[in-house]
């Protein structure tokens, strides 16, 4: 068990201060994830209000144990596969009476999955998802315990009231046989409708307080008949559905189920309602007066007489639009992020980036890689407008990148007129010279159907060579998947020292693809840093040998 705190925040502070009062509240994080619950609590350090402790472990007896022995405020509570139960336990709890109104926060992180309706059927009051923004732990932090505080103090007046009105009554049931015995039982019997007097004053008062409450809440409240009919509604009900009044609101809407965009949903809340007496945090698409739909959320609860049947249903309603909106658009925003960085990296390094590496670097030991670039294209470059220029760059590496997706192959980047690919990475490919010469000679191909000003065709002079390389991810904020190593740099001087329209090679390709290439041999040339190396010209591909997928 760890309790921790911290310095307080202004900002923080003012969040909480605005949506509740609360004074040292203790808010207990249970899970079996130490980070998951190191982020949390660091999300909740340095607020007075609240005094945060962490429950790590794997086993739901023991988190049971520790939230019955710190009996807290609020509980965050994570789900985990292969670790603690969060459903089970918070079922568990909703069952004992200690526990059943205290508010149940589920947490996750985002490669988790957690069922939103099973979180609400079991009990829980919320879920977050790592990683938590601060002010949003927060702002429903506050909301809940607000709720539960509310909760609690409206059951006490209502049980304290109750208690009052039948120890009265008893004593009024006392006190009349006490003066059909004796008159001189009559004192007594006078005091007891003083005292009478004065509770009944007192439940004036409450009622008014009540009232006073109900018509001047912010958030929307309601009493409602199991025959799907208005009892009540406050001002600020009508005001959320868009109704002049509450009487307008109460006549026009004869049937709550008809509030409901879909209608089915009245029915699910009807549903848990009967099995669970109540419902926190129903959240649904309804109709306004003009037709509009906004999102709101509702808090339910049966109130039934002493034989157990419904009288009514009280609860509130909250509007969640802009809330409910600013997720979705935050979903869309990620979800676009995400295509972005699949755009620039390879999907398995994207993933290890999205998990937190701060680092990524891998040696790979059997890979070939392909540089090309567009001959003489720097001098079209000053032929031709600028918008022009890119429109055609643009579509010439455009064809590339769909023979790089043909074939399994990683497009690396692209240097202004030159095209860096690799085969073999951040998978591994046994035929990855197969696919690299595939490529090059499709290339070849493809560049044919391209012509510059004048009519004049566009040349590739291409170089390939194979074996290990270091890859890895440079950059903070731009990030760019890189190669390194002797097999790039042989790479690039067969390319810078090939020839127009031809696919020079280094004698290692030579001998990996003689027997389903054509090759013609160049000779040996001068390589900086390497000295004298035999290279060849691939030619094609053998009859016998056609193009297969070469993509795994």
């Amino acid at each position: 068990m760890k309790e921790v705190a911290g310095t307080p925040q202004t900002t923080d502070r003012q969040v909480g201060d605005s949506l509740c009062s609360v004074a040292h509240l203790h808010v207990l994080v249970v899970s079996s994830q130490l980070t998951l619950a190191q982020a949390l609590s660091e999300a909740l350090i340095g607020q007075n209000e609240y005094r945060v402790s962490q429950s790590i472990t794997v086993n739901d007896e023991t988190a049971i144990a520790v939230i019955q022995e710190e009996r807290p405020d609020a509980i965050f509570l994570s789900a985990d596969p292969g670790g603690l139960d969060g459903y089970n336990i918070c079922r568990l709890l909703k069952k004992d009476a200690r526990f059943w109104r205290v508010p149940v926060i589920f947490i996750a992180t985002e490669q988790q999955t957690l069922d939103g309706s099973l979180v609400f059927q079991v009990g829980g009051a919320d879920y977050l998802v790592y990683p938590f923004d601060r002010h949003d732990v927060m702002t429903r932090l506050a909301h809940q315990l607000a709720l539960h505080q509310q909760q609690a103090n409206l059951y006490q007046l209502v049980d304290t009231l109750e208690n009052k009105v039948q120890t009265l009554e008893l004593q009024n049931q006392e006190l009349k046989g006490q003066v059909e015995r004796s008159l001189v039982q009559y004192q007594q019997h006078e005091q007891f409708l003083r005292e009478r007097q004065a509770v009944e004053a007192t439940l004036r008062e409450t009622e008014e307080k009540y009232r006073s409450i109900f018509e001047n809440a912010i958030e929307g409240i309601f009493q409602s008949l199991p025959n799907r009919r208005y009892l009540r509604v406050n001002p600020a009900m009508a005001k959320i559905y868009g109704y002049d009044s509450p009487d307008d609101l109460m006549q026009s809407v004869t049937d709550m189920s008809t509030l409901y965009m879909q209608p089915k949903r009245y029915e699910e809340l009807n549903a848990y309602i009967q099995i669970y007496d109540e419902v926190l945090d129903f959240e649904s698409q309804v109709y306004r007066k003009d037709g509009s739909i906004i999102w709101v959320s509702e808090n339910i609860r049966t109130v039934r007489n002493g034989s157990g049947e419904v009288l009514y249903y009280e609860g509130s309603v909250t509007d969640v639009t802009e809330r409910r909106y600013a997720e979705e658009e935050l979903r869309r925003q990620r979800l676009k992020a995400e295509r972005l960085l699949l755009n620039v990296l390879p999907q398995k390094i994207a993933e290890r980036l999205k998990r937190g590496y701060k680092s990524i670097a891998d040696t790979f030991s059997d890979v070939s890689v392909l540089f090309a670039d567009l001959v003489n294209f720097t001098q079209l470059s000053s032929e031709m407008p600028a918008s022009d220029l890119v429109t055609l760059l643009n579509q010439i590496f455009s064809s590339f990148d769909e023979l790089v997706e043909r074939y399994g192959i990683e497009k690396v980047k692209t240097i202004g007129d030159a095209y860096m690919a690799v085969a073999g990475i951040p998978s591994h490919n046994p035929r990855h010279a197969e696919a690299i010469a595939d490529l090059a000679l499709d290339m070849q191909d493809a560049i044919q159907k391209f012509s510059a000003p004048r009519g004049k065709p566009f040349q590739l002079r291409i170089g390939i060579h194979t074996g290990s390389v270091i890859a890895g991810v440079i950059g903070t904020k731009k990030f760019s998947y890189d190669l390194w190593g002797d097999t790039v740099n042989v790479a690039s001087r067969m390319e810078s020292q090939g020839e127009a329209g031809r696919i020079q090679v280094t004698e290692d390709i030579y001998n990996v693809l003689r027997d389903r290439y054509l090759f013609t041999p160049r000779g040996a040339i001068l390589i900086k840093g390497k000295g004298s190396m035999e290279t060849y010209w691939l030619n094609g591909r053998r009859p016998s040998k056609g193009k297969a997928d070469l993509s795994s």
